[in-house]
């Protein structure tokens, strides 16, 4: 399976999509530290005030060719 790193632009499709990646892992270990609640947190609260170019820099996900994350990170 070849996975490849991709920017965050932070659009409502990925957004919607970090949240279910992060959803399904908690459902795995639900004692995780981040969910989707942290995520809408970081989004709407926190880093609201940021534009496109903050997200790149400090979000980052790997997907699989067919697009599935399989990994994520945040630079908070």
């Amino acid at each position: 399976m070849n996975i490849h790193g991709v920017d965050y632009c932070n659009t409502e499709a990925e957004y919607n999509e970090v949240c279910d990646f992060l959803n399904a892992l908690s459902e795995i270990e639900p004692n995780m530290l981040w969910e989707s609640g942290r995520m809408s947190f970081v989004r709407h609260s926190v880093h609201a005030d940021k534009d496109e170019s903050f997200f790149r820099s400090n979000v980052r996900t790997w997907r699989t060719e067919a697009g599935k994350i399989v990994a994520l990170c945040i630079s908070e």
